[in-house]
């Protein structure tokens, strides 16, 4: 089937690009630093998405201010990448998987904690910028940073060509361009920053899709294990000791489906589907509705969350349509009523380890 593509209209009027292959079965949405305008050329990298989907649907997209995503003048928040992400959740239609690499992975899971109706499972790679904490990168990370900053273009055909056993070094150069092209070093150096801000052991804990984590070190890293550990639902595997060690779809998808087999719909320990979807609201809005009920304005939300106020405005919406009511007073009494709210906002809650031992 041909790859087709189009755009998908995220907040504030942007146009987020994106390919696919549209089949039959659960799709698949691949998140990631090299978007669509890149990778759409990438037969190795395609044919990954197509073993990693089992033959289903697969979509992946460019992140606005890249590739053919429309590009704003205001700085992009971490919170405009996730509305996009809900972007291609309507694309979509329908309940998915979700991989996603690097930094993708803490979009992936700040969008299952959004929308837990519609991330299936998540399969996260790469994860040492899950909590941010540049001290205690493995050396490789930063190595790796140093090697991209001072050749862009040279970093990335070798990174493929490592990758990507097979990779004819002209097809992975002439992809390293594209890749510079649609992502330019001070667009690279701009979204970085967003992440750095980022700390998603608590959002972690409000998710309720089981993940798996990839190590791409020998031992699994310490990192990857406190990520996980982050999450109500998560194993650890290690890249390396998978199939031939590489970037390989069809060994990937074969591990993920052997941890949490797809038609598995499990949730988290002690924690049954009515307390996860009262009303509909996804953990998020329960946070929101949480601050509403002390009598905040949708600003005072945004700031206390640490959200844009249009976000806020968005989860508040959402909120009146799902309970039914007009108003902030009618929200607050069904809430109490309900038992909606019965602890402080953002309490964190106990999360067991679910990983095997190491080795």
């Amino acid at each position: 089937m041909a790859i087709t593509f189009g755009y998908a209209k995220s907040s504030g009027g942007v146009r987020i690009f994106y390919a696919c292959e549209r089949r039959v079965g659960t799709p698949l949405l691949v998140v990631g630093r090299v978007g669509a305008s890149t990778m759409m050329h990438f037969e190795p990298d395609l044919a990954f998405n197509r073993a990693l989907a089992a033959g289903a649907s697969w979509f992946m997209y460019d992140r606005r201010n890249t590739g053919r995503s429309t590009r704003t003048e205001r700085p992009v928040a971490f919170d405009d990448m996730v509305d996009d992400l809900e972007a291609m959740t309507t694309l979509i239609g329908e309940p998915f998987d979700l991989y996603g690499r690097r930094e993708g992975g803490q979009l992936g899971v700040a969008l299952s904690v959004r929308r837990p109706e519609a991330v299936r499972r998540l399969l996260l790679v790469s994860t040492h910028r899950f909590q941010n904490d540049q001290e205690r990168l493995p050396e490789y990370a930063r190595r790796r940073a140093q090697h991209f900053e001072a050749d862009p273009i040279g970093a990335m055909a070798t990174h493929l060509v490592f990758e990507y056993p097979g990779t004819v070094p002209a097809l992975a150069l002439e992809i390293a361009k594209r890749h510079v092209e649609a992502m330019p070093a001070d667009i690279i150096r701009a979204q970085d920053h967003i992440f750095d801000g980022i700390d998603l052991r608590d959002l972690g804990a409000c998710c309720s899709s089981p993940a798996l984590f990839l190590s791409q070190e020998h031992e699994i890293e310490s990192l990857t294990l406190e990520a996980a550990g982050c999450l109500p639902c998560a194993r650890v595997a290690n890249w390396n000791q998978l199939g031939d060690g590489t970037i390989n779809g069809a060994v990937w998808r074969r591990t993920w489906d052997e941890t949490f087999p797809p038609g598995d719909t499990a949730r988290p320990p002690n924690e049954s589907a009515e307390q996860t979807t009262n009303y509909g609201l996804s953990a998020r809005e329960s946070e929101v509705l949480a601050v509403l009920c002390r009598g905040l304005s949708n600003a005072e939300i945004a700031a206390t969350l640490v959200i844009a106020p249009s976000t806020a405005n968005r989860h508040v919406a959402n909120i009146f349509a799902k309970l039914g009511v007009a108003s902030r007073l009618q929200a607050i009494a069904l809430a109490y009523q309900e038992g909606l709210v019965s602890a402080p906002p953002r309490a964190r809650r106990s999360v067991p380890s679910l990983m095997p031992k190491s080795g």
